[in-house]
């Protein structure tokens, strides 16, 4: 009996360490070039501000109306220069993310809070690519899941990208992680202007594109959420680095995580093994 209590005492020691070491790492700045705020680009004849930019092509979001929905709170963004496109990386931050499952949704809300960090926003990423050639979107990519399920109690993510093959025809291909295809087929996208419609697709706000084959299914508009400059003090202090990210990512500080995690584990451990010593020299003096 003593041996299953020590044997209980240490894992719940090393998941303490663990979310200590968790609570007190991720703050990193990101290790990629963005177009610096308040400069402008030039689309042809017109130059227009980063935000200005920015809000030209932001995604507008639709959600069931008979699901339960929080708010947007506000958009970061961000915008990356690459070869031939713009990249505008948009951060949603939802007010929080509940799990239909009650018991998972605790246990699920203290890991983000120390692994995520505190408010327990769910921000999750898109990223539109814009042509410099014609200042078409070329392509959209997201987080989805492969079931329309709003309450699905597990949400696997897969990654979404839209490739846009003539004005509102793209092909819509969704992949896994490790990049295998899982559907591959083309859509026409409801599109106003240049923002193109995405619905809120489950719990965890995994995103859908939105055609006439569901556009009755996503009806209710989500106000347009303030967009927000991603500064440097908002990408430490929130922990982007371990959150969900597009093709330009900065790494998490894994090494550092699992070193962290053994000291604070040494340091609850020794008491115990101390007095499991003293134990054993008593017992041996004892019984000389």
């Amino acid at each position: 009996m003593n041996k299953l209590k020590m044997i209980f005492a240490i894992i719940i020691l090393l998941i303490i360490a663990f979310l200590l070491s968790a609570y007190f790492t991720g703050r990193k700045s990101r290790s990629y070039k963005i177009i610096p705020f308040h400069t402008t680009i030039r689309l042809g004849d017109e130059e227009i501000s980063t935000f200005e930019f920015a809000n030209r092509y932001q995604p507008k979001i639709f959600s069931n109306p008979q699901n339960p929905s929080q708010p947007i709170l506000w958009t970061w963004y961000e915008i990356i220069e690459s070869e031939n496109t713009y990249d505008i990386v948009y951060y949603n931050c939802w007010e929080n993310e509940i799990s239909p499952k009650k018991s998972f949704d605790f246990i699920y809300k203290i890991f983000r809070s120390v692994y995520f960090g505190y408010p327990l926003y769910d921000i999750e990423y898109l990223m539109v690519k814009v042509s410099k050639n014609n200042y078409e979107i070329e392509n959209v990519t997201f987080e989805t899941s492969i079931s329309n399920d709003y309450n699905k109690k597990i949400v696997t993510h897969y990654i979404n990208f839209l490739n846009q093959e003539d004005k509102n025809i793209y092909t819509n291909l969704i992949k896994d992680k490790k990049g295998k295809v899982i559907r591959e087929n083309k859509i026409s996208i409801d599109k106003v202007g240049f923002k193109i419609h995405l619905g809120i697709q489950t719990w965890n706000h995994m995103l859908c594109p939105i055609s006439n084959k569901n556009r009755n299914v996503y009806s209710a508009f989500q106000n347009s959420p303030k967009l927000k400059e991603l500064s440097d003090t908002d990408y430490k202090k929130y922990k982007f680095s371990r959150k969900s990210q597009s093709e330009h990512k900065t790494e998490t500080e894994k090494v550092s995580l699992f070193l962290l995690t053994i000291v604070f584990f040494s340091l609850f451990t020794y008491p115990l093994y101390k007095t499991k010593k003293q134990q054993l020299i008593h017992r041996t003096i004892s019984g000389a």
